[in-house]
């Protein structure tokens, strides 16, 4: 799949770089390639939904109805890129992800949080050592009860994994922390891979603001 990116005219024109940015390259960002898929690009209203059970994993991976998350985003070829995330919970079972006006969607049970095409986030045990089927490979859980820095800002207790894929080889090192979700994601593809590394890393995240009620 190849995809050219455009010049930047509007903010939907953002948008679209955005999401042509992640799928075109060879080690696409797990926040565009992994979490996000190369779909339909209309967006069918959602009611907000009640919030997670407070459990190890929903505070890694809340998935409160009307979050933004934003990461800038570099890579080996000096490139910088903008993503927005934006969080739905239809339903206390069913999370949402939503990037460029792509949509994937989340099974959440309390021990596990899955892709609907398959592949798990995170899954209990959280414990240094265990492994589970992630959505390109297999994912180690690598740290616990980690501080990262990020322009967000100190983080603590977070988590950390590793996933090693082969279609395309890469490894994925994704950090969570409490109560935030994703804060940071590192790309280093292997082989014949366009890109041999993509940072993304948190710089800011809350509730969504509606402007026009602001007014």
């Amino acid at each position: 799949m190849s995809y050219s990116v455009p010049p930047n005219s509007s903010e939907q024109g953002l948008a679209d770089r955005v999401w042509a940015f992640g799928c075109r390259k060879g080690v696409a960002l797990v926040l565009v390639g992994a979490l996000a898929s190369c779909g339909p690009k209309e967006r069918a209203p959602t009611e907000p939904g009640p919030g997670p059970s407070v459990s190890p994993i929903s505070r890694l991976l809340p998935f409160e109805s009307h979050t933004v998350l934003s990461y800038r985003t570099t890579n080996d070829l000096g490139e910088e890129t903008l993503v927005v995330m934006e969080i739905e919970r239809p339903h206390p079972n069913q999370g949402e992800i939503w990037i460029a006006g792509h949509r994937q969607s989340f099974s959440i049970r309390q021990d596990a949080v899955e892709r609907a095409e398959g592949g798990f986030l995170l899954r209990e045990p959280l414990e240094i050592g265990r492994s589970f089927q992630g959505p390109f490979g297999v994912v180690t859980i690598d740290g616990l009860g980690e501080t990262v820095n990020v322009p967000a800002g100190e983080l603590r207790d977070c988590l950390r994994t590793v996933e090693e894929g082969s279609n395309p080889p890469r490894t994925v090192e994704t950090t969570y922390c409490a109560e935030v979700g994703i804060a940071k994601i590192v790309i280093s593809g292997h082989g014949e891979a366009e890109l041999r590394h993509v940072e993304s890393v948190l710089t800011a995240y809350g509730p969504r603001i509606d402007l026009r009620q602001a007014q």
